[in-house]
């Protein structure tokens, strides 16, 4: 009898374990609108000279801490940011950046990533 009650005790404390780590799958709608959202606060942060947010959405752990350094040192309230519509896989979510000041214009490629309730850049390159 100890037994049987002992194996539907740890039954039950699996079940109800193995289902706290379970995600909520949003649509592609949402996951899009959250990209926009989050890319709109970005643009305005930059804008206003704040790398807080860029710090919390970049998610490359050596690159991050020497280009947050890097950025910190200039003004860029002059720099004007454009990106085209994300264009979003499940998690995953891809798309083009353009970083203007003055006459320069550079191009990035961006990879977001979906993880723990927010959108994080993965990986971003120069395009040529």
């Amino acid at each position: 009898m100890i037994k049987k009650i002992y194996v539907v005790f740890l039954i039950i404390l699996t079940t109800s374990c193995s289902n706290l780590n379970k995600e909520i799958k949003l649509s592609e709608t949402e996951l899009q609108s959250k990209l926009e959202y989050t890319l709109k606060i970005l643009k305005s942060e930059i804008k206003e000279n704040n790398l807080t947010e860029l710090g919390r959405i970049l998610d490359i752990p050596l690159k991050n801490k020497i280009i947050l350094s890097e950025l910190e040192k200039y003004d860029l309230s002059r720099i004007n940011f454009y990106y085209t519509e994300p264009k979003i896989e499940r998690e995953k979510a891809q798309n083009i950046v353009a970083v203007k000041l003055e006459d320069n214009i550079v191009y990035y490629d961006v990879d977001y990533k979906y993880e723990k309730g927010s959108w994080k850049i993965k990986k971003f390159e120069e395009r040529r």
